[in-house]
């Protein structure tokens, strides 16, 4: 993801936004407004803001080492659930072709070498990332685990399909990886004030993947959509439904955010900060058509606390928030010179880029096996459970940095992690 994606400034087509049909179905619509949305005035109405009632922090304790990180995330039961779809997936192939030598020699996996099978993948990972020492390779001999037949046969029956009676929708085959890394994310940890939403570009799938993370990039929760949903409010929605009426402080593309979603917001002890789509319902018409100089902006409050902005530097951007206000506010730029922009723009720059930093992180250790031209098709659920894997382990560093022993690089991190899992069993050769 590049700088010019988030930046404030970056070249949005404004004038060629258009309502998604997911804006005109949302519960937060035009048409659920009561007056005080309506009711604008010039002068600023402060934003009765909540004290944030958590205090941050893990709600389980947890030992100080990287290995006690990764098992508060990656517990014995989801690694149970991996190895029965295994062994399942496994035995379909063989009564789906009992001409497969390779399938009636298949002995099932047990869970010290799916330890060691999840060790291998994720050093795949690892050795994709221009940070490792080439003379210097975490794993010198894979074959010594596990050999390359015995691992691609694996992989190949590796899935995260949780069969339930009546699930026949295509979604069924990730679902349980997606509520399994939210509601273990909601039991381990307390997140901060402050909250952002973004899609994640990182997994090369099909689908949408959109994920809350704090201001340290740690990812919070995920909401998955077939490809042909477009992004709007009912994302945010979905995110925030279970952080609502403790004070967050919500930061959100134009994508996401809504007049209607911000007062939805604020009701509940929520507040957003960021722009908005000029043809998103609400925007009123007397900011949305107002010509503006560089320099000059336009601002408007509400009786909820809601300011509405348009400020023009390079070109013009309107934005909402329930807790920042559009008075002009000092900065030094990045030439060391005052400047001065809204106070809601410099609030929203500030942590934009928060979702990017986990993106940024999990990008350099990417285990792109599955994600050939040919085969990423196929392979589309699977890449998304691995990616989600992969997401834990970055949550297990990220929270070890903040709460564990000494802090360490992620690739000092991730070593530790494979090792241990590779601990668990050497191949035995006949």
């Amino acid at each position: 993801m590049s700088e010019s994606d988030w930046s404030i400034d970056s070249d949005w087509s404004i004038d060629g936004d258009t309502v998604s049909p997911s804006d005109t179905e949302d519960e937060c619509s035009a048409s659920s407004a009561t007056p005080s949305l309506l009711q604008w005035s010039n002068d600023i109405q402060p934003a009765k803001i909540c004290p944030f009632k958590m205090k941050p922090g893990l709600k389980e304790s947890c030992g100080k080492t990287p290995v006690d990180f990764f098992k508060l995330l990656f517990n014995r039961s989801l690694s149970e659930f991996l190895v029965n779809n295994i062994n399942n997936h496994a035995l379909k192939l063989l009564n789906q072709n009992v001409q497969n030598q390779q399938g009636r020699r298949f002995k099932q996996v047990t869970l010290n070498e799916f330890y060691v099978f999840l060790g291998l993948l994720l050093n795949v990972g690892t050795m994709n990332a221009d940070v490792i020492d080439a003379t210097q390779p975490l794993v010198e001999d894979p074959e010594e685990y596990m050999s390359p037949v015995r691992f691609m046969f694996i992989l190949k029956c590796l899935n995260f399909e949780h069969e339930l009676p009546g699930k026949t929708d295509k979604m069924s085959k990730i679902s349980h990886m997606i509520d399994y890394f939210n509601i273990m994310m909601k039991k381990v940890v307390h997140p901060t004030r402050v909250l952002c939403i973004e899609k994640s570009i990182t997994v090369l799938c099909y689908e949408n993947v959109y994920i809350l993370t704090d201001e340290f990039g740690l990812a919070l929760k995920l909401a998955v959509y077939q490809s042909e949903q477009k992004p709007g409010p009912h994302v945010a929605k979905t995110l925030l439904e279970d952080k609502l009426d403790v004070g967050h402080s919500v930061y959100m593309s134009e994508d996401y955010n809504s007049l209607e979603l911000t007062r939805f917001l604020i009701n509940r002890k929520t507040y957003v900060t960021g722009p908005i789509k000029r043809k998103r319902f609400g925007v009123l018409k007397e900011v949305k058509d107002k010509k503006l100089e560089k320099g000059e902006k336009i601002v408007k409050y509400n009786t909820d606390g809601i300011c509405v902005a348009k400020w023009r530097e390079r070109r013009e951007v309107i934005m909402v928030s329930s807790e920042h206000n559009g008075e002009w506010k000092e900065y030094i730029d990045t030439y060391r010179q005052k400047n001065k922009r809204p106070s809601c723009v410099l609030e929203y720059n500030k942590y934009k880029d928060s979702p990017e930093k986990h993106e940024e992180m999990l990008g350099q250790y990417y285990c792109s096996i599955l994600c050939g031209e040919k085969t990423r098709a196929n392979n589309r659920f699977k890449i998304l459970g691995v990616h989600i894997l992969e997401m834990l382990v970055l949550n297990a560093y990220i929270l070890y940095n903040k709460y564990g022993g000494q802090a360490m690089s992620l690739i000092d991190f991730r070593t530790i992690v494979v090792k241990h899992l590779l601990s668990h069993g050497k191949r035995v050769r006949v």
